[in-house]
Parts: C-alpha cells; structure tokens; sequence
C-alpha cells in the first residue's frame, strides 16, 4: 500500500531536501535577516550610543512553566525587554512598562504563560520594545490569516485530506513567519534606537543588556544577530535539549525553505497527529506532574507519535475523527505499551532516556 493515497508524487520527481541542502537554505534565510539587521544598526545607531548585548530565550509559550525560572532574575540585571508579541497596540505597549514600574495594570483574559511573563517582567525596571508586528501592520489582516493554523473543518476530514490541509497551512504560516522576522530584525535596532531617545538614564550607561523571549521556531533571531557579529547569547530550553514537536520541525522546514516545493508528507502526517496526541496525554500528565513545561509535552506527543507507523495513523485519526474521543488513543497507546508519565520522576525518566545526543 502507497504510504499516501492522495499526492504522492513520482520517485526522483519531487524528491525532499537533503540535510546539505536544508543547512544552505538556512545560511540564506539568515543572511536575507542579518543584512536587514545590518542596514537597520547602520541606520539607527548614533555616535556616542552605549554597547548593546543581547541575550536571547527560546521556549514554548502556552504555559506558567514556559517562562524559564532564570528570567525575573535576568530582567531585574537588564535594561531594555523585547518579548514575543505579535499584533500588538501602543496601549500594550505602555502597560507593559506600567508593569515594569510596579503599577498595576488591568488585563483582562490572559493566558497563564502571560500571567508569568507579566510577574517576571513586573517591577524589574526595564524598557519595554516590541519589534514584532503591530496590529495597524499594513498587512495585519493577511497575516492574522496566515499564521494561523487551526481549522475547525480539519477534524472532520480524511486522513488524507486533513495531511494535505495541515501541510498547506503550515506552507502558508511558513511564508507570513519569513515576512514577520524580516520585520522583527529591521525593527530591534529601531526599537532600541526609541528606547534611548526617550530614556536620558539609559543613554548615559556605557552598555546595555537586550533580553528577547521568543518562540522556539525562531532560533534564526539569533542566528542572525551572531551573524552580524553582535554581542549574543541564547537559551533554547529548561534542560537544553533541542527536540520539536513534528508541526515545528515542518514549519522550521519551510520557514528556512529547504522544502521547497518538495513537501514531506511523513513529517506533515505526523505534525497533524501530534495534536490528538497532546489532547489525549495532557490532562493526565497536568494532574500529576504539575510543573510541566508545553516543551515536555510536546515531545512525550513526539515519542509516542513515533511508535506508530504511517497507517496506523491513518486509522487511529480516521477513528478519532468520527467520535472525538480520547479514550481511543489512550487504548492505542496502552496496546504499544505506552505509560503516560503521572509523576515528575516519570516524566525526567521517560524523556531523558529518549533524548537524541
């Protein structure tokens, strides 16, 4: 049986990046976003202006326990803060100095990740720059569109027919992310040119320390600061390990262009099957662990994903699709015999003896 019924293409038509080819797309993306850096420093950098060094965290960003233990302490040492936020308006922006300041700020709605990033950054003292995109962007609304992911109408497709929809979204988060970071390199240097203009104290310093928080799909920031020869430092987990869900991996992929118009259908499969994965796993490991990390649970759903082959993915979605219940993957994974970690122990045990060298 083909390993998918529906596009597959011919042998040696179409065939997927090979890892030398992966690493020079890679060395373009970041060369596109170290000369727009470049050009921006050039632009915005006045004579007499302090060192800058930055320091860089690379996490999920879905949990309290996403916001690495060391932050509050580096932010209390730093001076200006960059975090990840996209669509972002001038009121955020002067909450979130508020907040730096001691003053309390209302906002209403927010994720717990956020809580904890607001409690880290909270009487610190830093200036707070957002380089991402605001939300009067001129093309704001493409890129709302873009980069998001989910579709409603998914879960009720084929198997197949849901890999091609996953993939295609995945393509289309990959072009707006390319778009967004090219912003977000040629605004750091605007940012703290604006930060200066309007802080006399901060102009006054010899130096000064940047700290950045961001997704783990954009470890090319950093890249590209290095690249340019900035003084850069970067903390990419809790433990330092280096593993993606699946969905990342591909969008890391496409974002960097090594897939070009060579999809990799096993790795969309199983990015697509990684949710039901997570959905199935998460509240049992939540009601034990406690303190689990989106990174840790995104690489249990990795581990156990990969103990399944391509069709009994097919049919383990084909099923979970009609009556959208966990129990049967629960029931799968007890078949392979798969323990859901209920402990911290179980959890340090189950991914420290899976982690790749």
């Amino acid at each position: 049986m083909e390993l998918f019924r529906q596009n597959v293409q011919p042998p040696g038509e179409r065939p997927e990046a090979t890892d030398v080819e992966k690493e020079e797309a890679e060395r373009t993306h970041v060369q596109r976003l170290t000369k727009i850096f470049q050009d921006s420093w050039e632009e915005n950098r006045k004579e007499g202006d302090p060192d800058v060094s930055f320091t860089l965290y690379f996490a999920g960003h879905g949990r309290a326990e996403d916001v690495h233990p060391n932050l509050r302490k580096e932010l209390q040492e730093a001076d200006i803060f960059m975090p990840e936020d996209i669509f972002w308006t001038e009121q955020v922006v002067r909450n979130h100095n508020k907040e730096a300041k001691g003053e309390d700020v209302f906002a209403p709605l927010l994720s717990r990740y956020n809580i904890a990033l607001r409690n880290a950054m909270r009487e610190s003292g830093v200036v707070v720059e957002l380089p991402d995109i605001p939300a009067d962007f001129p093309d704001a609304k493409e890129q709302r569109a873009a980069l998001s992911n989910a579709s409603r109408e998914r879960w009720h497709l084929p198997f197949d027919e849901a890999v091609d929809d996953f993939d295609t979204a995945t393509r289309n988060v990959a072009t707006a992310t390319r778009a967004r970071e090219h912003e977000i390199l040629g605004n750091i240097p605007a940012c703290i040119r604006k930060a200066l203009d309007e802080n006399k104290d901060l102009r006054k310093r010899q130096s000064l320390k940047v700290v950045m928080t961001y997704g783990g799909a954009h470890t090319s920031i950093y890249h590209a600061l290095d690249r340019a020869g900035a003084n850069v430092e970067r903390h990419k987990r809790h433990d330092g390990s280096v593993v993606y869900g699946h969905s990342s991996e591909l969008l890391r992929n496409y974002v960097l262009g090594a897939a070009g118009s060579a999809p990799d259908r096993e790795l969309a499969a199983r990015g697509l099957t990684d949710l039901i994965f997570l959905n199935a796993i998460a509240p049992i490991i939540e009601g034990g662990v406690k303190d689990e990390t989106l990174d840790e649970l995104t690489r249990v759903a990795r581990l156990f994903n990969e103990r399944f082959t391509i069709e009994e993915l097919r049919d383990l979605w084909d099923t979970y699709r009609v009556h959208k219940d966990r129990s049967v993957i629960l029931a799968k994974l007890n078949e392979k015999g798969l323990h859901i970690p209920k402990t911290r122990e179980e959890l340090d045990e189950l991914l420290q003896s899976n982690r790749k060298p």
